[in-house]
């Protein structure tokens, strides 16, 4: 029995970047141009690029044989919200460039023959009979405007999201933002200080439309509405001796604690030192008997100046 798929292929993914991207960086052995909405897909994962003023790729193609040349097109996916690092991958693909014919002398056609996905850290080779039979996600072209409304409206929508993760993922965490949606689900940034992490949320089953992905947002926040926040700060660790005992660094450390919530409970003008109770009883009479005795000095006082 096979696991239900949770997430998009390697190939899907890179479909996918294909369908929303709207700029690439072409590369061959002259030239290496940025090209800004002049490139379409075709369902076949081939691309067809519009050639930039001046004609520069294509007069570079008449002089080589066959009318072609290698080249390569490189992707960058960046996420639309607002993040300490936003690029989550990046695609390279290497191939043919060639002329389409002579009735679009601006059309230029490139042909995959490798590709290869950079994505956390990894790098990770896909066929290209593979890169053509997938096909990209359904929410490829809509995610940015659903996820900016999702960070922009909804400013506490990802932080109770949250509250579904596994407590441990959240120890730390500073900030929770979506970074990435699917048809298998929402994945959010996890940022702490040192860095950061990504966990998805699943959905029930993958959806095939963007109304769709809304109802299953809508569904998991009545979720977590029943949740309560996880804690984010992490526990206290303990410095231990060679022996396995706390150190004295950590006996240190409790020590300051009780000395600093005393004097943050004390009053004021209040002592945090306190006399043994044998010499505080001392110390009452002592006090007792010399508040008499200035009593008695005082009577005399005024008994001396009556009489005078």
């Amino acid at each position: 029995m096979s696991s239900r798929c949770t997430e998009p292929t390697p190939a899907e993914r890179a479909r996918s970047m294909l369908a929303a991207a709207e700029s690439l960086t072409l590369t061959t052995e002259a030239h290496r141009i940025e090209l800004i909405g002049l490139h379409a897909v075709d369902s076949s994962g081939r691309l067809t690029l519009t050639d930039p003023v001046g004609g520069r790729l294509r007069s570079d193609l008449v002089h080589a044989p066959h009318n072609c040349r290698t080249a390569s097109a490189e992707f960058t996916d960046v996420a639309p919200t607002a993040l300490r690092d936003r690029v989550r991958a990046r695609l390279t693909l290497g191939g043919r460039l060639e002329a389409v014919g002579e009735d679009t002398p601006e059309q230029l056609c490139f042909s995959p023959a490798r590709a290869v996905l950079y994505e956390g850290g990894e790098a990770t080779a896909i066929g290209v009979d593979e890169l053509s039979a997938a096909r990209p996600d359904p929410l490829a072209t809509y995610e940015a405007d659903l996820l900016t409304h999702l960070d922009a409206t909804r400013t506490h929508t990802a932080e109770r999201l949250s509250r579904l993760l596994a407590p441990q993922l959240l120890v730390g965490v500073v900030r929770v933002r979506p970074v990435r949606l699917d048809r298998y689900g929402l994945v959010l940034r996890l940022e702490s200080e040192h860095g950061h992490e990504d966990a998805r949320l699943a959905f029930p089953a993958p959806v095939s439309h963007p109304g769709q992905a809304v109802r299953r947002i809508r569904e998991l926040l009545v979720r977590a509405a029943a949740r309560p926040p996880a804690p984010r700060r992490a526990p206290r660790r303990a410095v231990t001796t060679p022996s396995g005992n706390p150190g004295r660094a950590d006996r240190g450390a409790r020590r300051r604690d009780v000395v600093a919530a005393i004097i943050r409970a004390a009053p004021a003008a209040a002592t945090i030192y306190a006399l043994p109770p044998r010499e505080e009883a001392e110390a009452g009479r002592c006090r007792r008997v010399a508040c008499r005795g200035e009593t008695s000095r005082d009577e005399g006082r005024a008994r001396g100046a009556r009489e005078l």
